[in-house]
């Protein structure tokens, strides 16, 4: 049966066998990551109003493996109903279901009902207003039914500092524009229930997809 519900969760193959074992934290940053992770894993209280986690963090520090492995363990340990879901192929999904007469429900509401729902790559798209409006039902639909959100994304949670001005002898210049944070990408109303419903852990440290490529050279 944890078996079905785990193929049902519809976890990407590459990243199905992902565990907290198989995670090598680089440095002592990203083994402090994986204590609080931990810590959240041993916390979870099956049929309670659980928080939820915001793994942030540059690309290829390990926030879907990590994502996958917590995962894991609330099907196989705590009999949890999971849904693993990239923010972007939903988007397609959507768009593809509107171009064939379906409607928006047909794919929100097995969202809205599985115990976790874990979102990939939050704020991740052209940031439009369709964009915007579905993020918003599937947020608020979860927050109005205390139900639990993972979710991994690229964007801090708040803003940065601006960039500071610089002058030359042509004019004046911005040294370096602020970055777009979360609350840019998903709205205000969006990351205002998000900072409600969970906790956020920035994934810091070197980045693994370029490790593994430079290992893979150094083979060759």
């Amino acid at each position: 049966v944890a078996i079905d519900r785990f193929a049902r969760a519809r976890i990407p193959a590459r990243h199905a066998l992902s565990t907290r074992a198989s995670f090598k934290p680089a440095g002592p940053r990203q083994a402090a990551v994986m204590v609080g992770v931990s810590r959240w894993l041993e916390g979870y209280a099956p049929g309670e109003d659980n928080r939820g986690l915001v793994l942030y963090g540059q690309v290829g520090r390990g926030k879907t493996h990590l994502m996958v492995a917590m995962l894991r363990e609330l099907v196989f340990r705590y009999g949890r109903t999971v849904r693993f879901v990239e923010f972007s192929h939903l988007l397609a999904d959507l768009k593809s279901g509107f171009d064939h007469g379906l409607g928006a429900a047909r794919l929100i509401d097995p969202l809205v009902a599985v115990d976790v729902l874990a979102i990939d790559e939050l704020g991740k798209g052209r940031n439009t207003e369709f964009e915007g409006t579905v993020i918003d039902e599937l947020v608020t639909r979860r927050y109005n039914a205390a139900a639990t959100i993972l979710a991994t994304t690229n964007y801090a949670p708040d803003a940065p500092a601006t960039g500071r001005a610089t002058a030359n002898s042509a004019a004046v210049a911005l040294e370096a524009a602020p970055a777009p944070s979360l609350v840019d990408r998903v709205g205000p109303r969006v990351h205002s229930r998000l900072q409600e419903m969970c906790d956020f852990l920035e994934v810091d440290g070197p980045d693994h997809r370029k490790q593994q490529r430079e290992r893979r050279r150094g083979e060759g």
